[in-house]
């Protein structure tokens, strides 16, 4: 594959202060993190990153300005190390590392929930952040610093689970217990319960039971995503269109905007946007499904090099555990070549975990773009990812008034211009039309 330019744009909401909140008195779901069962680990690498970051205050007055960045977020594939971070331009204060569930907001302190320190390295949903003070800060005022990591990632082989796939959607409910609602639920982005959605789910479901003559409580998992991937595979395009918004969808619009492909009506997006729509349909076939978003690593030539960032998703299945789902599937021929549980093309090294798609809120931001980034594999050479400059400017955040006081929060939207699957499997297509 070809190294090709590659943005990021990051929205992060600013922050003044940060406001303690007891974490004793919150519910976390009941998530450790730990290799699933029949899913092998091979070919360890380990490299530091060197990301150059530029960060732009989208304000309308000077105002304090801090800021939480989610670098990494635990998983059972790879790991990762904020070693220092240096500012290149502009003041800076590096308060540390801090651990986060984005996925809870606590609207009386308008905060996240803090992850407490017992849980820190187990947790599924424990976010490692950067704690940055910009000091003062003017409209438009630029900020850019150098964040270098260690990180350590394996390759994921999840194609022994056809042998022993594990349980049905009913045992998946009782494995989980109380959870198990907060893994299926609809919400902001994953809106299952609108007409549209509903439209598709029955379709699908109509084809399990005729194929499988069972309910579809009664169903393996695994059999249930795999239709959900071969539905995605015929029905759905890989393409970016310039008219195409650039902030995130629910999975109703995505439902709602189509492409004539060869004749054929396709819905069409990057991996965003095929993620959301893959999770809001599992979980509307009551398969627990989250989402993972992050930067992937591969090689050019003999150099190891960031590639670009990424979405995708996970589901759980019973006796198995929960297992990543490369979900931007969208052709018969990535479908036959990727197995649920892999991730093996590249290395995914994730920054946000999701099980609770909520509505953004509306407040002034600071934009975040990747301006360069060198990776160095450790006992081997350095490899150098051109990123082209760029931020992207969410509709209605630079017109929002600015208020008295800044609230202390964090949303992220990925801006995915490129995917390497789509580009890799491009070949297999060429193959099979010669």
């Amino acid at each position: 594959m070809k190294n090709t330019s590659i943005a990021l744009a990051v929205l992060l909401i600013l922050i003044v202060g940060f406001i303690s909140i007891t974490s004793a008195a919150i519910v976390f779901p009941k998530y450790v993190v730990k290799r699933p069962n029949n899913v092998k680990l091979y070919d360890e690498k380990e490299f530091e990153v060197s990301l150059k970051l530029l960060l732009i205050y989208n304000g309308t007055q000077r105002a304090p300005v801090g800021v939480l960045i989610p670098l990494f977020v635990n998983n059972f594939w790879s790991t990762a190390e904020i070693e220092s971070v240096k500012p290149v331009m502009g003041s800076l204060t590096f308060t540390g590392v801090t651990y986060y569930d984005f996925n809870i907001y606590l609207p009386a302190s308008r905060s996240y929930a803090e992850v407490p320190s017992s849980m820190r390295d187990t947790y599924g949903f424990s976010h490692h952040a950067l704690a940055l003070g910009l000091g003062s800060q003017a409209p438009r005022e630029e900020t850019i610093i150098i964040v270098k990591m260690r990180i350590s990632a394996y390759r994921v082989d999840g194609s022994s689970l056809i042998l022993s796939p594990g349980g049905t959607i009913r045992e998946a409910r009782e494995e989980l217990g109380e959870d198990y609602v907060i893994y299926t639920r609809p919400t902001y982005y994953w809106d299952y319960n609108t007409t549209i959605v509903q439209r598709v789910l029955e379709e699908i479901k109509q084809g399990l039971i005729s194929r499988y003559g069972k309910p579809l409580d009664s169903l393996r998992v695994y059999d249930v995503v795999r239709e959900l991937l071969n539905w995605l595979s015929y029905n759905t395009y890989y393409m970016d269109r310039f008219d195409y918004p650039y902030s995130r969808l629910k999975a109703s619009q995505i439902l709602n905007t189509t492409i004539e492909i060869e004749g054929k009506k396709k819905y069409y997006g990057v991996c965003r946007h095929m993620v959301d729509l893959f999770v809001t349909l599992a979980r509307g076939l009551g398969i627990p499904a989250n989402r993972y978003e992050g930067m992937i690593f591969g090689y050019s030539g003999d150099k190891l090099i960031l590639l670009g960032f990424h979405a995708w998703a996970e589901i759980y299945l019973p006796r198995i555990g929960w297992v990543p789902v490369e979900a931007t599937i969208t052709s018969p021929y990535e479908r036959d070549i990727i197995d649920i549980g892999d991730l093996e093309v590249v290395y995914y090294v994730p920054y946000s975990h999701e099980y609770n798609a909520y509505k953004p809120p509306e407040i002034p931001s600071v934009l975040i773009s990747v301006l360069a980034a060198n990776v160095t594999l450790i006992g081997r050479g350095v490899g150098v990812s051109e990123i082209i400059p760029s931020v992207v400017y969410v509709p209605g955040i630079g017109r929002l008034p600015i208020k008295d006081f800044i609230i202390i929060t964090v949303v992220l939207l990925l801006i995915a211009d490129n995917i390497y699957i789509h580009r890799k499997l491009m070949r297999y297509r060429k193959l099979e039309e010669e």
